[in-house]
């Protein structure tokens, strides 16, 4: 009786981490997929605070409360509006 007392209390010792060693996996393989699938919904997670942006596209400005604003490069369009230069005046 004992014996099954022992294993049992140990049994129970060792379920608490190992929960949290598999939430550990289990969180970080989330967020490793989510990061592949360029998921914008993690930049507004609450369980993930951002303070280090490390690379972004060209133009990128981070603002104080880390937004990223995408910069769109801008199509400048001449006189020509057709895109053709027939020579005439």
């Amino acid at each position: 009786m004992v014996t099954f007392l022992g294993v049992a209390l140990v049994g129970l010792g060792l379920m608490l981490p190992t929960w949290m060693i598999f939430r550990a996996i289990h969180a970080a393989y989330t967020l490793e997929r989510r990061l592949a699938q360029h998921d914008i919904t993690l930049l507004h997670d609450h369980r993930y605070n951002i303070d280090t942006v490390t690379l972004g596209p060209p133009g990128t400005q981070i603002l104080e409360n880390v937004q990223i604003v995408m910069a769109y490069p801008t199509m400048q369009v001449g006189s020509n509006q057709g895109g053709f230069d027939d020579g005439t005046p």
